[in-house]
């Protein structure tokens, strides 16, 4: 709570959880220092389905406050922040400078939005504003092969529900949050993803 990770919580998170994770939101509130501890105000602006949200570093603190404003709230269904491991991961594989031996790894996209008006989930990864890198690159080629094969299972499945992929920073946030309030986020892309597709 002191350095870089943020928990976002209403007034109904204590009642929600165990009693040591009450236990524990009473103790951060009673930290003395500067904390990222936040309270949101209200609680229908609060979309999540769990009691509370743990954010790391500022992209991803940034992005959260955007969906808990009031009229970024009132354009979305529900959304969550993922755990950064263990919860819904994406393998990709990168070369670095392009050449030589491919590196491989997983990833665990930050954010799932379901906006009001569509059946369409979008799911968000955070970055730094210019953080245009071959790992980066390379998750973004597997994201988008990954979600296309969701696509195509829930097309047979004659399922209106599809899944689109976006890298994010927060340069191209107050975009993304006017593209979610009009309904135009499958028109949407943001400076990163756009150099990542170079």
């Amino acid at each position: 709570l002191t350095s870089h990770l943020a928990v976002f919580y209403d007034s109904n998170s204590e009642d929600l959880g165990t009693p040591d994770d009450k236990a524990a939101l009473r103790k951060a509130e009673d930290i003395d220092v500067p904390t990222f501890l936040t309270q949101v105000p209200n609680e229908f602006h609060f979309k999540s389905p769990v009691s509370l949200v743990l954010a790391n570093y500022a992209p991803e603190r940034r992005f959260v406050q955007e969906l808990m404003r009031k009229e970024n709230a009132a354009a979305l269904r529900s959304w969550i922040k993922a755990p950064d491991v263990g919860w819904y991961s994406i393998e990709y594989a990168y070369q670095r400078g392009g050449v030589g031996r491919s590196k491989r790894g997983g990833f665990n996209p930050d954010f799932f939005l379901l906006p009001d008006a569509t059946e369409t989930v979008f799911v968000v990864e955070t970055k730094m504003d210019g953080d245009v890198t071959d790992q980066n690159r390379g998750k973004l080629k597997y994201a988008h092969a990954h979600f296309k094969t969701i696509n195509q299972m829930l097309a047979a499945e004659q399922s209106d529900r599809r899944y689109a992929f976006h890298f994010l920073s927060p340069e191209d946030y107050p975009r993304f949050f006017a593209s979610l309030r009009n309904g135009k986020l499958q028109k949407f892309t943001s400076t990163l993803h756009a150099a990542l597709l170079t």
